[in-house]
């Protein structure tokens, strides 16, 4: 909760300032998230050239994926510590359909500045570089149009900040795959790193899964349905997409990158196995040419 207090200080801190510009609450927080993520991928690129061998090693397009894993690790974990701030809150008083205040706007337009940025970034790989990354760009669509209508309409903001608690996950993701571009994929870091991963993806993100539909059901009889359509039909569609296919695919996939690891490295043992092999082979025929030297010189 500690990270959530610096940014909130912040976010009052800009709010005051674009105050006195005549800016709103929700187009500061947003300006300040999506200020943060550019100044986070830029310094990542700055001080990453300067202090790391491998990041001068990769590949430019490498190099942007880097940038913006940082990125999103720094923030994947503002966002969860905002979910959790959410969820520890409670429920506002006016109910989980219509209930805001001056903490859910703060959120809800922080994170949708977040998605913006991420939704750009996302589209900038796929037209520049045609990096296609399907499920990743859907993802950040589905955050832009979820913070948009629960701002627009002010509803349902309870359930959407909440749901950020599922970012935690993106510190490990950006760990690992930082790991693996060192050649640090098959080292003990690597491992306690993945196995931290499912674990926190498997409670944080599975379990809010199971939170979100709890609270749905539980409200039904309070007037859950009664919401504005439009968010609404958004946000049980989109905890469906989530539920029933996202979550369970990507889980899949982070389970899958130790087999990948395991397949990797046993064929690099494979071939170093054969060289070995090959060098021992031709050692012999050296060791039996000599001796039939040897014995010719004896001769």
């Amino acid at each position: 909760m500690m990270l959530w207090g610096v940014v909130h200080h912040l976010l009052l801190l800009f709010k005051d300032i674009c105050a006195t510009v005549g800016v709103s609450t929700i187009a500061a927080s947003f300006l300040l998230s999506y200020s943060l993520s550019s100044l986070l991928t830029i310094a990542s690129g700055v001080l990453s050239r300067l202090l790391s061998k491998t990041y001068n090693s990769l590949q430019p397009l490498d190099q942007l994926r880097w940038n913006g894993g940082i990125n999103r690790a720094i923030q994947g974990a503002i966002l969860s510590s905002m979910g959790a701030k959410t969820f520890l809150d409670g429920v506002p008083e006016e109910g989980t359909v219509h209930g805001v205040n001056d903490s859910l706007l703060h959120i809800a337009s922080f994170s949708l500045g977040f998605f913006v940025y991420e939704l750009r970034d996302a589209l900038n790989m796929l037209l520049a570089h045609n990096v296609k990354e399907e499920s990743l760009l859907f993802h950040h669509f589905l955050g832009v149009l979820l913070y948009f209508l629960t701002l627009s309409t002010q509803s349902y903001l309870y359930l959407s900040c909440v749901a950020l608690i599922q970012e935690i996950h993106s510190p490990f993701t950006h760990i690992g795959w930082m790991l693996a571009k060192q050649g640090r994929d098959n080292s003990l870091l690597w491992d306690i790193n993945q196995y931290a991963l499912i674990g926190v993806w498997f409670v944080f993100r599975e379990g809010c899964d199971l939170y979100v539909w709890i609270h749905i059901i539980t409200n039904l009889p309070y007037g859950f349905l009664g919401g504005p359509f439009i968010p609404l039909a958004f946000i049980l569609g989109g905890t469906i997409v989530l539920t029933m296919y996202l979550n369970p695919w990507w889980f899949r996939l982070k389970i899958k990158q130790f087999q990948k690891r395991d397949a990797k490295y046993k064929k690099k043992q494979a071939q170093q196995n054969k060289l070995t092999l090959i060098r021992q082979q031709q050692q012999q025929q050296e060791q039996l040419q000599h001796e039939d030297h040897e014995q010719q010189k004896q001769q």
